[in-house]
């Protein structure tokens, strides 16, 4: 998926419109470091936010400026948060794991 390229989009200040569905990854970041309006529900929306933010300087000027110190100041970038939610989906795992009556969701 484009987790990776999306976080370093960001990082270098490059603004980045994703489209909603799939695995809700682009969504979910974007949601993190505080841009949701770049979250598009359908290709022609897509379409009009890209062309929109190309066409409005300022606001994209803004926004290349600041998307690195979105990111840094997310939970993306905080790894002792990161950690525990990581720890957690292991312990859910095992546990589910462990249950019987559990097995057949798997």
């Amino acid at each position: 998926d484009g987790g990776v390229t999306t976080c370093e989009c960001i990082w270098m200040g490059v603004p980045v419109i994703t489209l909603l569905g799939g695995t809700r990854t682009g969504e979910g970041i974007l949601s993190l470091i505080g841009c949701p309006e770049l979250v598009a529900e359908t290709a022609e929306d897509y379409v009009s936010k890209a062309v929109a933010l190309a066409h409005d300087h300022a606001s994209l000027t803004d926004l290349r400026s600041s998307l690195r110190k979105r990111l840094i100041a997310s939970p993306i970038c905080d790894g002792s948060v990161f950690s525990r939610e990581v720890e957690q989906a292991y312990r859910s795992m095992w546990q589910r794991w462990c249950d019987p009556g559990q097995k057949s969701g798997l």
